[in-house]
């Protein structure tokens, strides 16, 4: 089986130290002022959108600035993930393979054991039937007629008992099995109440249409504002 890699992306992912610093230099006075500053009347919310258009264009400078490095990065990364992937994908097949093989013999030797116990408590339960009819027939024998009865109820209603055959699966080192259990769903409609969840599309969709309307019990609908601000230029 063959795979192909593909080739290693050539570059050095830099990042200017002396840019970090500007940077860094120019935050303490923004967000000292924003800090400070309180909106009292028109003129304040008026001039607030203006460090909040400031905030917008040195979040800019700074996504501009790393971006070139990012992409570069990017790259490297996805070029490697993908050489470790194609090195790694015929180990993992054969890992796949070999645990489906095994799971596969175990649950074969799962069957014959409940078999093996089946069979057992099947022959336990007929040899203690027939050691009670033998009882009773000895008892019929002695003149004890309402005892012998009795015995023959007893045989009559003989439990199976409880026979555990011993797993026929090896334990080895360096194997270690987690049994849980899945499961699929057949029919939605059959599934009881406690095990449904509210659809959140279907809210959602409701609640945009009918706002604070919306009238659903259950649920508390609120305002949720969020505004965005475009700054000249951007």
């Amino acid at each position: 089986m063959s795979t192909q890699t593909v080739p290693v992306i050539s570059g050095t992912v830099t990042v200017d130290p002396a840019k970090i610093a500007e940077f860094q230099a120019s935050t303490p006075t923004l967000v000292k002022q924003a800090w400070e500053f309180t909106i009292e009347d028109q003129g304040d919310y008026e001039f607030s959108l203006t460090i909040a258009e400031e905030a917008i264009k040195r979040q800019k400078t700074i996504s501009e600035f790393f971006a070139p490095t990012k992409k570069l990065a990017n790259q490297l990364h996805k070029s490697i993930t993908q050489m470790e992937n194609d090195l790694l994908a015929p180990y993992e097949q054969v890992e796949r393979l070999i645990k489906d093989r095994r799971f596969n013999w175990r649950q074969e030797q799962e069957r014959l054991r409940l078999k093996k116990e089946a069979e057992d408590r099947r022959i336990a339960q007929e040899a203690e039937q027939e050691r009670l009819l033998e009882e009773a027939a000895q008892l019929e024998k002695e003149g004890e007629k309402e005892a012998a009865e009795v015995v023959l109820e007893q045989a009559e209603n003989v439990p199976a008992p409880s026979i555990v055959v011993q797993s026929f699966v090896p334990r080895q080192s360096g194997s270690s099995i987690r049994k849980k259990f899945s499961y699929r769903i057949d029919d939605e409609t059959k599934i009881p109440r406690e095990f449904c969840s509210p659809d959140p599309k279907k809210l959602r969709a409701h609640v945009d249409a009918y706002g604070m309307q919306a009238n659903i019990a259950g649920i508390t609908v609120y305002p949720d504002e969020n505004e965005a601000i475009r700054t000249k230029g951007r």
